[in-house]
């Protein structure tokens, strides 16, 4: 947060040099040379300093932001297709540190990652906890992966290309060369092309690793696991009545956000991922006290244990954890 204000103050203050350094250069075209009396020329001169001075200065921070800006997301982009961030996924990447790849390496990552995603395995303790965004960031980590070496090979064919083509363009367009001579460039050319093409097949794999298969079987493993979550999820949130209470207050919640304090945003974001959380879905309602509650222009339900008459608002006959969570925030925010 601190970096983020920092970077924008840089730019505010690059900005407002930018201004005054255009409003200078009208006043200077205004008052022209000729209308100055000699006895003003150094005022001009300051003028002139003061043009180049706040102009150097405003496009320097603008550069030095972007470049600042450019070589952060240049580093973040390579942690992220090295790491994943994560305890339990950095667990499994720690094992494909190895001097050299051989069939010993392949064997232990099968063994590596079936460890971890048999039954009742650490990845299923992920599927019981419901943490779809966890799941979702090692899927992403995969994909990166497996990804970047195919860009990776694209960009090199794509340059060295580009670099042949201006090569021969400009042999082929400088009238120094017999038509005979010409047709043997392009047929040069189209050699080159194709050798350009087959060099990365020279290697067995990806760049001579076979650590894109790994990750495929993982991903496979993986894209099962979402979809056993995905199945659990469907069933839990059956209930629209449910999703749309959640929802009603998440919105609440984001626009008190937007009008707090920077101190008390966080405390606000928190709560906004405690509702995203909570199951709140409730069997035989039927059963239950029913108590409505205004939330901003909307109205959600809450429910109750029936025990005894009048003690359908008491919060210990709230119908579970869930709920009693959901009361603590809207009363935290006075909206019972």
């Amino acid at each position: 947060m601190k970096k983020k204000n920092g970077i924008n103050k840089v730019i505010c203050s690059a900005i407002v040099l930018l201004v005054i350094d255009i409003c200078l250069f009208i006043i200077k075209i205004c008052f022209k040379t000729e209308n100055v009396p000699n006895k003003f020329s150094g005022i001009e001169l300051l003028f002139d300093i003061m043009l180049l001075l706040f102009g150097a200065i405003g496009f320097l921070l603008l550069f030095s932001v972007w470049g600042v800006a450019l070589i952060t997301a240049f580093k973040k982009g390579l942690h992220n297709i090295r790491y994943s961030d994560d305890k339990l996924w950095e667990e499994i990447d720690v094992y494909k540190h190895r001097w050299i790849e051989n069939g010993e390496y392949y064997k232990k990552m099968i063994r590596v990652i079936n460890c971890f995603y048999q039954k009742n395995g650490k990845v299923d303790k992920l599927v019981k906890e419901k943490s779809v965004d966890r799941l979702f960031l090692r899927l992403d980590f995969l994909n990166a992966q497996m990804e970047f070496e195919d860009d990776l090979k694209s960009a090199i064919q794509s340059l060295v290309i580009s670099v042949v083509s201006s090569v021969i363009y400009g042999l082929i367009t400088k009238n120094e060369f017999s038509q005979a001579l010409i047709v043997i460039i392009e047929i040069i050319s189209v050699i080159a092309f194709f050798l350009i093409v087959i060099v990365f097949y020279s290697w067995r794999g990806k760049f001579g690793s076979y650590d894109y298969l790994i990750n495929e079987y993982e991903k496979k493993l993986l894209l099962k696991k979402i979809a056993k979550l995905n199945k659990v999820l469907r069933v839990a949130l059956k209930n629209e009545e449910t999703l749309k209470a959640q929802q009603i207050v998440i919105d609440a919640l984001i626009e008190k956000c937007k009008k707090a304090k920077k101190e008390d945003q966080d405390g606000i974001e928190k709560d906004i991922h405690i509702v995203e959380s909570l199951q709140l879905d409730v069997k035989h309602k039927n059963k239950l006290y029913v108590r409505k509650v205004q939330v901003g222009k909307d109205k959600i339900k809450l429910y109750y244990r029936k025990e005894r008459e009048n003690s359908c608002y008491n919060f210990d006959l709230l119908i579970n954890d869930e709920y009693k969570k959901m009361y603590k925030i809207l009363e935290k925010y006075e909206w019972l």
